[in-house]
């Protein structure tokens, strides 16, 4: 014995639907096409929420949000990390940090600091900054960390900047 096939209509476009006694018993809502369904599901049930970690705003279903309280799998593994207590996370500007002593209280320090200072062994002076010569904010090396000014710094920024448009936007015109 065949499946029965009952007559249905797309709930979005109104177009004729064959659906058997189950699908009409579980599915509340029937659709013609794939492209009926995204138009339906990106039109209806979405709600935004902001990440914990990264301030971020996102958005999904609500049973999706009910599951996920951070952006991406780097927010969700650096909030579970605090929840369980471990010592080094992302923040949002991709810098590791941990939590540190300093001056008799625990308190979150960037881990390239913690370094800089560590070869100089001295801690760095008000206006001094470190600074990641290869860009990459991960790679905390003492190879790769430049401590200079803040002046200076941002003069480095500018300078590269300033060398990448050349580079990559010469036949641009310029106002």
């Amino acid at each position: 014995m065949g499946k029965q096939a009952n007559p249905a209509a797309c709930f979005v476009c109104g177009a004729g639907v064959l659906r058997t006694n189950r699908e009409m018993r579980v599915n509340r809502h029937h659709f013609c096409s794939k492209n009926c369904w995204r138009e339906y599901v990106s039109s209806v049930g979405r709600a935004t929420k902001e990440c914990p970690i990264c301030k971020k705003s996102f958005s999904g279903f609500s049973s999706y949000l009910k599951r996920h309280e951070c952006c991406s799998r780097i927010c969700g593994r650096a909030m579970s990390r605090m929840r369980k207590g471990h010592k080094a996370w992302l923040d949002r500007h991709g810098y590791w940090n941990v939590m540190h002593y300093r001056a008799g209280r625990r308190q979150a320090c960037r881990v390239h600091v913690l370094i800089a200072e560590m070869v100089l062994k001295r801690p760095l002076k008000e206006g001094e900054v470190v600074h990641h010569i290869n860009l990459n904010t991960k790679d905390n090396r003492h190879k790769n960390l430049l401590i200079c000014t803040n002046g200076y710094h941002r003069q480095i920024h500018s300078k590269m900047a300033y060398i990448y448009a050349k580079e990559h936007f010469a036949g641009a015109q310029q106002c």
